[in-house]
């Protein structure tokens, strides 16, 4: 629990925010999680996991600086870190 809200998880390198489906909730992702990061220390890498990841998706959010990924692929790459 921070002032920004409750974050999903944080991690001594990342905040992340979880979204079942990334093509309802996109934009509302990207702004909690870089509220969170705000919040709690500006030096996290702010990271949104969930499903329905696109390119279009992924590019928007890299244009704001943050990384967006597939559950299943964070999973098997053990990117929860």
């Amino acid at each position: 629990v921070c002032r920004g809200g409750i974050a999903v998880v944080v991690t001594a390198e990342r905040v992340y925010e979880v979204k079942a489906n990334l093509s309802h909730g996109l934009f509302r992702a990207i702004g909690q999680v870089l509220v969170y990061r705000a919040a709690i220390d500006p030096a996290l890498e702010p990271v949104i996991i969930g499903r329905t990841v696109t390119r279009q998706s992924t590019s928007m959010a890299a244009s704001v600086g943050v990384l967006v990924s597939d559950v299943d692929q964070a999973i098997r790459t053990n990117e929860l870190r």
